[in-house]
């Protein structure tokens, strides 16, 4: 997490400039769809290897390698 300010590009903002009122239900049903979604594109998934490595397809530079848990890099 303390490394995720220095990625270039991170895509990684927050923005608490929008509220949901009491008894605002359709903005409920609104965080509630955007928070369970799926955290990455399925379709980008190209494979999983047979070492359990997944292969994903970036929007920008191609294939990254993801660092493994507790990997440095993983924050």
């Amino acid at each position: 997490m303390r490394s995720m300010p220095s990625w270039p590009h991170s895509g990684f903002s927050i923005d608490n400039a929008v509220r949901i009122e009491a008894g605002d239900e359709a903005g409920m049903q609104r965080l509630v769809s955007y928070v369970s979604r799926c955290p990455f594109s399925l379709a980008r998934m190209i494979k999983v290897t047979e070492k359990g490595e997944v292969i994903y397809r970036t929007g920008k530079s191609g294939y990254v390698r993801l660092p493994n848990p507790g990997d440095e890099r993983a924050g």
